[in-house]
């Protein structure tokens, strides 16, 4: 597996190798097709000094993803609003299944606060509700079949987490699960970024 700390460093160099493809892409593909599931819009690099918040970050390439039952979700939708979560996974991912407990208890905790996780596979939507079932996930799981919007953000080796505050930067980012590394760079985040969210009645 590929080590927290290069994926760290690799992330901004990958992200940014996608983000001129796809503005040469664009150029030259343009059809005027419109907006569609399964689209990542690379838009800027993210920074190497992930250890900490910088309300200077740039933004994180902006992504359209069908749901796994059905729905679809664009990250840019909840620019402005609330901070996002994205975590990449998989269902036969060892470390993936210990997190998701971790994900749905902070999601629990933190969703009337604000938050909003959405976790994101490239494998079949039927297996992904399954899965959802089974771990009792009430966040979004989202379906990423072409695997572009992972690869717009370097996502090669799972879990991986990206926090993005409401303005669309990223906060902090963490790849592989210990329980305290999660703590450390997702969770304490969530008390500053949420302090002037008004709390949200619950549908559950």
């Amino acid at each position: 597996m590929i080590s927290r700390l290069w994926w760290r460093a690799g992330l901004p160099f990958a992200i940014a190798v996608i983000a001129l493809v796809a503005v040469f892409q664009n150029a030259a593909n343009n059809t005027g097709s419109g907006n569609t599931p399964d689209k990542a819009v690379a838009t800027s690099s993210v920074p190497t000094d992930t250890g900490a918040y910088d309300p200077g970050h740039p933004e994180v390439p902006d992504f359209t993803l069908a749901t796994s039952d059905g729905g679809s979700f664009t990250l840019s939708a909840a620019k402005g609003k609330h901070p996002v979560l994205i975590n990449f996974f998989a269902t036969w991912c060892p470390g993936c299944n210990m997190e998701y407990p971790h994900l749905q208890k902070v999601y629990k905790e933190y969703k009337d606060r604000g938050l909003e996780i959405v976790s994101i596979s490239s494998e079949p939507p039927g297996l992904l509700e399954k899965f959802k079932a089974t771990q009792k996930t009430t966040f979004p799981i989202l379906v990423d079949s072409s695997q572009r919007t992972t690869a717009a953000y370097g996502a090669d080796s799972i879990p991986a987490n990206i926090l993005v505050d409401k303005d669309g930067r990223l906060v902090d980012s963490l790849m592989g699960y210990s329980e305290e590394e999660f703590q450390k760079h997702i969770v304490s985040h969530l008390p500053d970024l949420l302090k002037d969210e008004p709390q949200r009645q619950s549908k559950l």
